[in-house]
């Protein structure tokens, strides 16, 4: 029960009534829009979600992929971007369903013995306490789908179109001087051009936006052409610092960041893979067991997910831990690189742990 400027209403705050374009809202793309957005990526949805408020504007969003993503890409979310999902009603509900980094642990060569890592520092992951909320890591499909939850409540009753891939503008006059074609990417019309008439467009559709290509515009700033493996990794290790965020790096020269995944089970490994060509294609620059070290295994139950911020991705081994008075330190091995740059998934085992030889 909320009391509103009208008296007491029942029910859900969350969902507001239904006004503007909201009340006859169609199912199939319209042939004019005051605002198309391409990409439902955080950035589109965020603006989706945002002009949702006006239900004098007719706002829709197009995506490419059949349907909502299900697995996420970069999940890592910052301290201020929980505040922005304070806005919108849903940074209670994303905490409790996501991994807190509080505090990050280092590892690096074992000043007694190179072949093996001891941990060197731990400090707080946010020491100038920059905001309220803390630094969380959960699957980006997961925020995209509150912030369609925000959409489908809002007096639009926006949702994504899905299945409509960007493929060119133009910009005319008129009261609709925006022209784009869409293709669709998925059901019986597969295959079949769209065209769509906007007042503005709105390009979130990623670092090689053709949206921004098509009005003539080139990303500004520097890239780094470094490749690293990514995987989600179920596995039994004594490693003592396994649900903490860790930066790991051998006296090989290999560096590997592991972060833990919400709900108490995965972790998440970057594996250093080297630089790659400026085009994004081939194997990485440096040797892989040269450039990629990883820790000894005692057993790798499952890993359900891999991928490469660059093209690439490795096969990883664990640690297990040897123990030399109060200090812990692990034995470390080179990983390999897949030669083609592909996402192998690894085998899953349930070997029981051993311990590192001295």
């Amino acid at each position: 029960m909320q009391f509103h400027h009208h008296g007491y209403v029942s029910g859900d705050p969350r969902v507001q009534p239904a006004s503007g374009v909201g009340l006859d809202r169609p199912g199939e793309l319209p042939d004019e829009v005051d605002v198309l957005i391409v990409g439902t990526g955080p950035a589109g949805m965020l603006t989706a979600a945002q002009l949702s408020r006006f239900p004098g504007v007719t706002t829709r969003i197009v995506e490419r992929r059949p349907g909502r993503l299900v697995i996420g890409q970069a999940d890592g979310i910052q301290a201020r971007s929980v505040e922005t999902f304070q806005a919108f009603g849903f940074a209670e509900r994303i905490i409790a369903e996501a991994y807190r980094i509080t505090e990050m642990a280092f590892w690096k060569p074992d000043p007694a013995d190179h072949s093996r890592i001891a941990r060197a520092a731990r400090t707080p992951d946010d020491p100038t306490g920059i905001s309220e909320f803390p630094h969380l890591i959960v699957n980006q499909a997961r925020v995209l789908d509150y912030f369609a939850e925000y959409m489908a409540n809002a007096p639009v009753r926006m949702s994504p179109d899905y299945g409509y891939e960007f493929r060119s503008l133009e910009v005319g006059d008129g009261d609709y001087p925006v022209t784009v074609r869409l293709v669709h990417t998925s059901g019986p019309e597969e295959g079949q051009m769209l065209v769509v008439r906007a007042r503005y467009v709105v390009g979130a559709d990623g670092a090689r936006s053709k949206v921004r290509e098509s009005i003539g515009c080139t990303m500004a700033g520097d890239q780094a052409h470094h490749a690293w493996g990514v995987m989600d990794v179920l596995a039994v290790t004594d490693f003592p610092d396994i649900r903490t965020k860790c930066a790991i790096q051998s006296g090989a020269g290999g560096s590997i960041l592991l972060i833990p995944r919400e709900g108490g089970h995965l972790f998440r490994m970057y594996v250093d893979l080297g630089e790659i060509a400026p085009e994004g294609r081939g194997p990485c620059a440096a040797p892989p067991s040269s450039r990629s070290s990883a820790m000894r295994t005692p057993s790798c139950t499952r890993t359900p997910w891999t991928s490469a911020t660059s093209p690439g991705t490795a096969c990883m081994r664990l640690p297990t831990a040897s123990r030399t008075g109060s200090t812990t330190s692990f034995r470390t091995s080179a990983g390999r690189a897949h030669p083609a740059c592909s996402s192998p998934a690894m085998p899953a085992t349930r070997t029981a742990p051993r311990p590192a030889r001295a």
